[in-house]
């Protein structure tokens, strides 16, 4: 919601540190979720969302491609549960490596971040837990959400210090609200 009521996400790249006058007009998200919580209801997990998607609480939630994949197998979640990428867009897939600038063995740690980002551990992650590969070119398919949803829809994390701050005002001035 920040993308949609605060000007978009291309201003946060590349930041290291939380920018006050990019963020002064984050109140009017929080506004966007106030004036409709009568309408929302939050989770405190995917299987959370999950239980109450199958209990008929909710008709629609966000989750994790993965996840909701595992549920289906396990039979956790109907069969015919569908996902896709809203056109608004959503971020996902926050699979992210690096060393440490004082990692006591940085060549161990490169080698290591080159193998697990093979294709051929991409793909037997994919084929473990269903979880789309970290890598953009490896095609896949039998996945629950479709490579146009993800191509078109799909958005990227904004810096972590933004996403940080998101959630600790996204606590304060909404869910602790009234």
């Amino acid at each position: 919601m920040i993308k949609h009521t605060t000007g978009g996400l291309e201003k946060y790249v590349g930041d290291t540190e939380v920018v006050a006058d990019k963020v002064a007009n984050w109140d009017s998200a929080w506004k966007w979720f106030n004036d409709r919580k009568d309408k929302l209801t939050f989770t405190v997990s995917n299987n959370d969302s999950i239980i109450r998607i199958n209990d008929g609480e909710m008709a629609m939630t966000f989750g994790w491609d993965d996840n909701v994949q595992d549920m289906m197998n396990r039979g956790n979640i109907f069969s015919r549960a569908l996902m896709y990428i809203p056109v608004m867009g959503a971020a996902g897939g926050g699979d992210t490596m690096g060393i440490l600038k004082n990692a006591p063995n940085k060549a161990a740690a490169a080698l290591f971040i080159h193998h697990i980002t093979s294709k051929e551990q991409q793909l037997k992650k994919f084929s473990m837990v269903g979880a789309y590969p970290s890598r953009t070119d490896i095609a896949l398919e039998g996945t629950l959400l479709n490579e146009e949803d993800r191509a078109n829809n799909a958005l990227a994390w904004f810096p972590a210090p933004y996403k940080d701050h998101m959630i600790s005002e996204f606590v304060k001035n909404v869910l602790m609200q009234q």
